[in-house]
């Protein structure tokens, strides 16, 4: 196969290549492509806790206010959602990058998980470490 400029078609469990001078392919994996979440570089945090989940959402709760108070010139843009299933879903802005992701609180643990821009990956272990150190502030928290 001829591979001027070939690059990678992933479907569920095939990796091949595809001649980008073929049109029908060329379209069709790009907008392929673009839609995988998976391909998207993102970071996911769980965290032990022995507090129940009602717990553990109160602790949480009102935790951008915190965020923005406490890295006010580096974060900006801190939106804070929790949807009618307990679902936090956030987003900010560090550096000039947007952040976003969500947190499901269980019984026992909470995951946080969610999509960095491309630049922001290569900090990924950094971001992550930060967040769960964050989360273990908030839930530790008493007299909320």
């Amino acid at each position: 196969m001829r591979r001027a400029f070939g690059f990678m078609l992933f479907d569920n469990t095939d990796v091949r290549y595809a001649d980008a001078s073929d049109p029908n392919i060329r379209l069709e994996s790009a907008t392929r492509l673009a839609s995988r979440r998976h391909m998207m570089p993102g970071f996911q945090v769980e965290v032990q806790h022995s507090l129940g989940s009602e717990t553990a959402t109160e602790r949480l709760r009102g935790f951008s206010s915190t965020i923005r108070e406490t890295y006010r010139t580096e974060v900006t843009e801190v939106l804070e959602r929790w949807t009618e299933d307990g679902r936090l879903e956030f987003s900010f802005k560090t550096s000039g990058m947007r952040i976003s992701g969500n947190a499901i609180v269980e019984a026992t643990t909470i995951r946080v998980e969610g999509t960095l821009p491309l630049a922001a990956s290569f900090f990924r272990g950094a971001i992550e470490r930060q967040i769960r150190d964050k989360l273990l502030e908030a839930i530790s928290r008493t007299g909320c």
